[in-house]
């Protein structure tokens, strides 16, 4: 459990005063924390506070602590695992001093991977048409899907809602170019079909817009929330064997062409409008570029390469090239993950609850 501290928020003067930390409660120990909070707040100050009252509010407010390391996952798909870097550690010289196992069971040939609000993984099983759930830590938690509505399960994301969505690259009888999505439970609760062909990449954005990579089509199709089609983004012209997609946090979407021809293999980029935007990586010898994740700062991170030459590009945001390492296998997708910040206040009384208290003392 997170340490937490009481603390007490004066509304008229807009900021938190923390008194009295502690690492646990219940709700005989929590009257002991009060009764002890405000007898180490009983300096003049407070005790004008309580008389004028202000407005002062007993909280709950986590205790500062340092950030969660921001980690690149990446799954590797003949290899049956989910390696993690420390995005803080890479550089150029010694890549490896980042890198961890992350996963390395419950998982059959991955192609995708994504991370609901509360931080649980979500890697997709390619070779048996199924997701495999697993908690922040990597303990693997349950089995989602089959191949009554799975096809070789590529890409996956998940919105603001906890719903998963997931890419049906495969070929299976009315399973086949569809988006199937499954409710926060795991329990499959419907499927897109329309303006889809056979999708790879998927991608849900900050208001749940939905994007799917069409690989047949070379385009890329948007929903709204409620699974509603809206409109189509590139063609042939600027977009060649759709593969992993990314946006960053200016609204611009990126699109990895794992395809050679007619435009070569390098990163599709369309402003916030949806219109084309050039291209990233033509200069840095990408080879069949397959997955995007971007980090808090806007780099984008490319794989590419196949077999034992696969590797993973950092371009900075604009689009230059900062260095590239190799990886032992084919990573399909990778994700970047953002620990979410706490919940900034829990009030406990309210402003008629504390006023009592301190008339009472």
């Amino acid at each position: 459990m997170d340490a937490w501290q009481i603390v007490l928020l004066t509304l008229a003067e807009g900021h938190f005063l923390p008194v009295h930390p502690f690492q646990d409660f219940n709700d005989r120990s929590l009257a002991r924390e009060i009764d002890s909070a405000f007898a180490k707040c009983s300096l003049q100050a407070m005790k004008k506070y309580c008389r004028r009252f202000f407005g002062l509010i007993l909280a709950l407010a986590p205790l500062h602590t340092a950030p969660a390391a921001e980690l690149l996952y990446v799954p590797l798909v003949l290899d049956g695992l989910v390696l993690t870097y420390d995005i803080s550690r890479l550089n150029a010289v010694d890549v490896r001093n980042s890198e961890q196992t992350f996963i390395s069971s419950n998982i059959i040939g991955p192609n995708g991977i994504a991370f609901d609000p509360s931080g649980n993984v979500y890697v997709s099983n390619g070779a048996s048409n199924s997701i495999s759930k697993f908690d922040s830590t990597g303990n693997f938690l349950s089995t989602i899907g089959s191949s009554v509505t799975l096809a070789d399960p590529a890409g996956l994301a998940v919105d603001s809602q906890g719903n998963l969505y997931a890419a049906n690259f495969g070929v299976s009888a009315g399973v086949s170019s569809t988006i199937a999505k499954f409710n926060p439970a795991g329990a499959f609760v419907g499927a897109i079909s329309n303006n889809v062909n056979r999708p790879f990449g998927v991608l849900v954005d900050a208001t749940d817009n939905l994007y799917v990579g069409n690989w047949f089509t070379n385009n890329i199709s948007k929903f709204d929330s409620s699974g509603t089609f809206q409109t189509t983004l590139g063609d042939s012209n600027n977009i060649d064997g759709p593969m992993g997609l990314a946006k960053d946090s200016g609204g611009n979407l990126f699109v990895a062409n794992l395809n050679n021809i007619p435009i070569g293999s390098n990163v599709t980029k369309f402003d916030p409008a949806g219109l084309f935007a050039g291209y990233v990586g033509e200069s840095a010898n990408l080879t069949n570029p397959s997955a995007l994740a971007i980090d808090s700062a806007g780099n984008l991170y490319v794989s590419s390469g196949i077999s034992n030459t696969a590797r993973i590009s950092k371009f900075d945001s604009l689009g230059a090239l900062q260095f590239s390492w190799t990886i032992p296998s084919v990573p399909n997708t990778m994700a970047i993950a953002i620990p979410e910040p706490s919940t900034a206040v829990l009030v406990l009384l309210g402003a008629g609850a504390l006023l009592a208290y301190c008339r009472r003392r």
